[in-house]
């Protein structure tokens, strides 16, 4: 079978997203068929050699020849293809929902972020044209596939049930699978500290901001800790300011984009791996942190509810004022909520115990419900339904 996979955004930019479309890919073609990427993400990655095309399209952004060019590449891939896999509800899979006026190519929509959720930093011009997209592209789509429980509810505004599939996305648990933790990869000595860390891209709806400021409460109580943030984005110079106002440079260390191959040794290191966001679908991060039995702590928000069960494989906490995802996160906790996700890393800090049994639990639900080698079985038996 020759699968399409677009994605509006992909390596080399770093984030579950990214790393969904890829591994679906990887996977695809381990099962014998050959995959192809049209994606928006301009650069190269070395990864790009593993598929039969990784085209890198230009659609608005520099001038009518760049876009037409882009278009008719995407509509030669499509046409060729036995099905068209777009990962988020947005640009490119409302052009792909265009391009089938012309050909009965079937399109499968997985429902990530971007698109399915509303930006509050567009404005309304951009607001309308990306309700545009997700309402054209899911109006058109032979499946959807949610990724959380959540999407589902969005995605029923515009289509019926039937239409709509639930799979949350996946890990390899065997790549994340370490046993040795090696401490030379870190730019700092930390063996005999606890190490608590997070991997989220530096932008406000992954709540980095509500963990810088609820260090000072921890660090109060327990010093013999190190908060290892790893990701890059647009906060890190605010968040790096606010760590100096607070007086906790001593335990922050930002590391900044780590290569996704390397993410499982940083990860190994991990005591605890905390996931602070106001938006998730299913973070493939908080998956791999999971597969290489990490205790969690995450917002009780989005698709977290569905990978962590809590006080099991680690805890939920109430830094939103409901569980629906939001884009549009403040860059403050409420004292009360500094006190509860503070009282929660505290715990598990002072609780080895707790820490390997919520370690543990966290391994057997990323081999039961998150594993790829699962999903794509599935995946495949959609695809053959609606060829």
């Amino acid at each position: 079978m020759k699968i399409l996979i677009t994605s509006d955004s992909y390596f080399p930019r770093m984030g579950g997203a990214e790393v969904y479309a890829y591994k679906l890919g990887h996977f695809l073609q381990k099962e014998g068929h050959s995959v192809s990427f049209c994606v928006t993400e301009p650069g190269e990655d070395n990864r790009d050699s593993e598929f039969s095309t990784v085209a890198r399209l230009i659609f608005y952004k520099y001038n009518i020849f760049s876009t037409l060019k882009s278009f008719f590449v995407l509509a030669k891939l499509v046409k060729e293809a036995d099905i068209v896999h777009s990962v988020y509800s947005h640009k490119l899979a409302a052009i792909v929902a265009f391009i089938r006026f012309f050909t009965k190519v079937p399109q499968v929509i997985t429902l990530e972020g971007r698109g399915i959720l509303d930006l509050p930093d567009n404005s309304f011009f951009y607001r309308q044209i990306h309700s545009f997209y997700r309402w054209f592209s899911l109006k058109r789509a032979s499946l959807i596939i949610a990724s959380c429980r959540e999407f589902i509810e969005i995605a029923s505004r515009y289509v019926k049930d039937d239409k709509i599939k639930y799979q949350p996305n996946a890990v390899d648990v065997n790549e994340f699978n370490l046993q040795e933790k090696n401490y030379n990869l870190l730019p700092f000595d930390y063996k005999g500290q606890k190490i608590v860390t997070t991997i989220r891209r530096l932008v406000p709806k992954n709540g980095i901001q509500f963990l810088v400021e609820t260090i000072p409460y921890v660090v109060k109580d327990f010093k013999n800790v190190k908060f290892v943030l790893i990701g890059w984005g647009r906060l890190e110079e605010y968040l790096k300011n606010r760590v100096k106002e607070l007086s906790i440079e001593e335990y922050v260390h930002f590391l900044g984009k780590i290569d996704n191959k390397q993410l499982p040794n940083y990860l190994n290191l991990a005591d605890i791996v905390i996931f602070p966001s106001t938006a998730e679908s299913t973070s493939v991060a908080c998956l791999e942190s999971m597969s290489l039995s990490k205790a969690i702590i995450a917002s009780k928000v989005g698709g977290y509810l569905e990978m962590v069960e809590d006080n099991y494989n680690g805890f939920l906490v109430n830094l939103t004022d409901n569980e629906n995802s939001n884009y549009d996160a403040d860059m403050k906790l409420s004292e009360e909520k500094i006190k509860n996700f503070g009282d929660k890393i505290l715990e598990l800090l002072n609780s080895e115990e707790k820490q390997n049994e919520f370690g543990k639990n966290s391994r057997k639900i990323a081999e039961e419900k998150f594993s790829w080698h699962n999903n794509i079985k599935i995946m495949l038996d959609w695809y053959s339904s609606i060829k």
